[in-house]
């Protein structure tokens, strides 16, 4: 016990952390981090960014355009511009360009500055080259140096301006060197090419002067031939001119023989192919009158056979109009006795009608009846044979009539083929047959329609006379049965007894079916009959053409046998001579081919005399032209000897002109005078300048490192307020809601977190001379800020307890590292570029960067603002979850942020009802082991034990 007692005593000297050994190392170990992690984490972020500056991206902006010099008499494109680019993009190992450059447009270099895709970029003004150009021009003042420009943008980094000075002064060394080398260079060239040129030209000098004593005594010489050769040039001419003439003339004389030739030559073989021709015509016209008179001796024989065929013809379309007109007159008669046949039937008809309907008088009606069925069965008889007849004699008719159509046909093509062959006769003698021919033709024509007009009338009529025969033989078969039923009736009537009623009814049905085929057998026989002589009408109309046009037919015969006749005799006579006439015709053809070749022999020895001729007069053309141009050529030999001469004396003045030249170039080689060599020495030394400029540039170095600062004094503000008040606050009253304890002091630290904002940027924009550009976004953005910062810090302590506050101070430690709030990120290790846009403060800079200079990234308060509100709607979910999890127990335990349930009502921050009694469940006890509450068991029980 007095161990105990001793133990206790000793632990009541040192700070109350935790009842746990191991947590309370844990606590001790974290606490002596902090500096460590501090220094530590500052001290790499900001180890050494100058020498980190090739990870810093720069653009090149060449404006340059390339110029053309003549300084050592060649021309020179100066491109420096392109060097330089050339040499920043691309540099080599021995180079400190300083920045990583890329090439970019100016606009898009704008662009990606405010993007941070590039820290700055370099513009290269256009007139770059055109600069250097003139320090070899001594006509020309000593140029200033060219302006190269680094822009940065302080709204975006403010250090970035300060190490792009740094950047600018040694690119303008290098820049100063390398513009120096070049124009040594160039000067050092150009005076060894103006001496190796002098040399050269007081090498031709010597040269020229030897080679004119050797054209002096060449020309005197050159002189003297032309004389003589031009006079004999002349003689030449002159006998070249005669023959020229003269092979001319002879020319003429042979190219007329030869046209004379070709003409005869010509006309020969025209004749010739005349008489081919003419013979071949002959052939043909023997042949056609042979076949002439072999035609007409054959039409010759068939006309007796055509006249007998007419005259029959006629006879028979006679005979077959008589024939029509019978059948005409008795199908009239037909027609009318089948009308009284039909109006007796139907008057039988009605009769029987009657005759059932009144039976009284049936005897008498029998009588005249068998009688009258008697009579009328006998005239069906009589009519059925008569139909027969006729129809037999109608399908006779129709086929003599389709024979004689077929017939005429015949003699149609025959006549047609007659007339075609008379088309082919020599017209003498022959047009007086081919009329008749002709005529006959289209007269037979003629008939040969009304032929098959009358088949066709013809054809009808015998289907009428069928039709006709076919309902005279209904009529017989229904007279029949007529009369039958008559003499049943009359039968049954005559026995005089009571059943010949039933016998007379049984027998008056038959009548009456009797009667009424014969009824619907007469209406077909009408139809029939009418029929048969519209037929027979037609056929009538028919024969009679037929009978008219065979007799014009056989009364043509005679003529046209006597015009064969004639047609023959002339025939044979014409083909006789037609025999003669060829023979004539080959002998001729023969003769003038014969002439044709010798005409042909004579046109081609001609020719070959005329080509000759024309080669010779070619020749001598030629040859005189030759000896002109020899005797004009003396001549200008000899005016170009004395011309040389002349050129002679020019030589030797122009040796003395080359002497004053080069004395000239001697005076046009540059000759500095002290201070114009040093004007350019200064200029070549300091050809371009470059300087930095600042885009968006802020009041004084309080506006560029303000952002960071404010940003910083934010955070550590909301740490505060969480040091002096619980994250939760849980009343000791049953009837509070859970979420009160988070919601309260979550709105008195949102309360106290705008004050802090509001009081920081507005104090500190006037006191430090700040100038912000935008003050109502600034102080806005600040207390944006500072509420999410105040969320952030209790959810943190609300979560972890007291140890929330170190981890608050971790992340504290890592946004100052990773913000770029002073240096770029791009000049820190790089996984503080990959944290960089996660973490509040980085926005919450770059919204004050903007909001002091003006301008700073795309959409930077959009994009701030959306981050702050991303960040403190997680830390409020955190917190209120938080406050529901410990609403049924204690609080962690040793956390005066979180003992709102360990004090009495007096000393509670916020006042308390009745105190709430301790509540001890498995959850209470899991978490009290978790976290060392059985420490306090342990004081408790030594409290007792004392």
């Amino acid at each position: 016990m007095a161990q105990h007692t001793n133990r206790h005593e000793h632990n009541r000297y040192l700070p109350h952390m935790t009842h746990s050994r191991i947590a309370n190392i844990i606590v001790v170990c974290a606490v002596a981090l902090i500096p460590l992690l501090y220094a530590g984490l500052l001290s790499s972020a900001y180890q050494d960014p100058v020498e980190r500056i090739g990870a810093m991206t720069a653009a090149v902006v060449n404006l340059d355009q390339p110029h053309t010099t003549t300084a050592d008499g060649t021309d020179t494109t100066l491109a420096l511009g392109d060097e330089l680019e050339e040499r920043l993009t691309h540099p080599t190992s021995t180079d400190d360009v300083g920045f990583t450059w890329v090439t970019m447009s100016q606009d898009d270099a704008g662009k990606a500055l405010t993007t941070e895709d590039i820290r700055a970029y370099l513009v290269i003004p256009e007139n770059f080259s055109a600069t250097a150009a003139t320090l070899a021009d001594t006509n020309s003042p000593a140029p200033d140096p060219t302006q190269l420009t680094i822009i940065t943008d302080d709204a975006v980094n403010y250090l970035a301006g300060t190490m792009a000075r740094t950047v600018a002064a040694s690119l303008q060394g290098s820049l100063s060197q390398q513009s120096a080398q070049q124009y040594i260079d160039t000067v050092l060239v150009s005076l060894g090419t103006i001496h190796n040129k002098t040399e050269d030209a007081a090498e031709g000098s010597e040269q020229l002067h030897a080679g004119a004593d050797e054209l002096h005594t060449g020309v005197v010489t050159l002189a003297e031939a032309a004389a003589s050769a031009h006079t004999g040039a002349s003689q030449l001419a002159t006998g070249a001119t005669d023959l020229s003439t003269g092979t001319t003339t002879l020319a003429h004389g042979a190219h007329d023989l030869a046209h004379g030739a070709a003409s005869a030559s010509t006309g020969a073989q025209q004749l010739a192919d005349g008489a081919h021709n003419l013979a071949n015509g002959t052939a043909d016209l023997s042949t056609g009158a042979s076949a002439l008179a072999t035609g007409t001796n054959a039409l010759n024989t068939t006309i007796p056979s055509l006249t007998h065929g007419a005259q029959a013809l006629a006879t028979g379309a006679t005979t077959a109009a008589t024939g029509a007109q019978e059948a005409a007159n008795g199908a009239t008669h037909l027609h009318q006795g089948i009308t009284n046949y039909t109006a007796g039937v139907d008057q039988l008809s009605e009769s029987i009608t009657t005759l059932t309907i009144r039976s009284d008088t049936l005897n008498t009606g029998a009588s005249h009846l068998v009688k009258g069925s008697s009579t009328l069965t006998q005239g069906a008889t009589t009519v059925a044979d008569g139909a027969t007849q006729a129809a037999t004699s109608a399908a006779e008719l129709a086929a003599s009539q389709r024979t004689l159509d077929a017939r005429s046909q015949e003699l149609s093509a025959a006549l047609t083929d007659l007339a075609d062959q008379c088309n082919d006769l020599p017209q003498a003698g022959a047009e007086h047959l081919c009329a008749q021919l002709h005529n006959a033709t289209t007269q037979h024509q003629q008939i040969a329609a009304g032929i098959t007009q009358g088949a066709n009338a013809t054809q009808v009529l015998a289907e009428g006379v069928t039709k006709v025969a076919d309902g005279a033989h209904n009529l017989q078969d229904g007279a029949t049965a007529l009369s039958t039923g008559a003499n049943e009736i009359a039968s049954a009537i005559g026995l005089g007894k009571q059943p010949a009623a039933t016998t007379v009814r049984g027998a008056l049905h038959h009548l009456d079916t009797g009667a009424s085929t014969l009824t619907a057998s007469s209406a077909t026989i009408r139809n029939g009959a009418s029929d048969l002589a519209d037929a027979v009408e037609a056929l009538a109309e028919g024969t009679q053409g037929l009978a008219d046009g065979a007799s014009q037919l056989s009364g043509q015969a005679p003529q046209l046998a006597s015009g064969v006749t004639q047609l023959h005799k002339g025939a044979t006579a014409v083909a006789g001579g037609a025999a003669t006439v060829d023979h004539g015709a080959q002998t001729l053809a023969q003769g003038t081919g014969t002439l044709t070749n010798g005409v042909t022999h004579l046109a081609q020895g001609a020719g070959v005399l005329a080509d000759g001729v024309t080669s010779a007069q070619a020749g001598a053309s030629q040859l005189a032209q030759g000896i002109l141009r020899l005797n004009s050529g003396m001549g200008s030999l000899d005016t170009g000897a004395n011309t040389l001469a002349q050129g002679a004396e020019r030589l030797t003045s122009g040796a003395g002109d080359l002497s004053d030249a080069l004395d000239q170039g001697a005076h046009d080689i540059p000759a500095f005078t002290e201070e114009q060599a040093q004007d350019t020495a200064d200029a070549a030394a300091n050809l371009a300048d470059v300087t930095a400029e600042r885009e968006n540039a802020v009041h004084n170095a309080a506006g560029g490192f303000g952002p960071m600062f404010f940003a910083l004094a934010l955070w550590i503000g909301g740490i505060a307020i969480y040091l002096v008040m619980p994250a939760l606050d849980r009343r000791h009253s049953t009837a509070e809601k859970w979420w009160w304890s988070a919601a309260r002091p979550m709105l008195v630290g949102g309360v106290l977190g705008l004050l802090q904002a509001a009081l920081a940027v507005l104090v500190g924009n006037w006191l430090v001379d700040i100038h912000a550009m935008h003050v109502g976004r600034f102080v806005g953005i600040a207390m944006i800020a500072s509420v999410t910062f105040v969320a952030v810090n209790q959810a943190l302590v609300a979560l972890l307890s007291y140890r929330g506050r170190f981890v608050s101070l971790l992340l504290l430690v890592l946004q100052i590292t990773s913000m770029g709030g002073t240096f770029p990120v791009e000049t820190a290790p790089r996984f503080f570029g990959w944290v960089h846009e996660a973490l509040p403060m980085t926005w919450v800079h770059y919204a004050f960067r903007a909001s002091i200079a003006g301008q700073g990234i795309d959409d930077v308060w959009g994009r701030a603002v959306t981050h702050l509100v991303v960040w403190w709607a997680v830390a409020v979910v955190v917190t209120f979850v938080m406050a529901w999890v410990r609403s049924g127990r204690r609080p962690l335990p040793h956390d005066h942020a979180n003992t709102a349930d360990m004090i009495d009502e007096v000393h509670a921050p916020y006042g308390t009802g009745e105190l709430e009694p301790e509540d001890v469940n498995p959850m209470d006890e899991l978490i009290d082991d978790a976290v060392g509450a059985q420490g306090d068991e342990r004081e408790r029980e030594s409290s007792s034990a004392r």
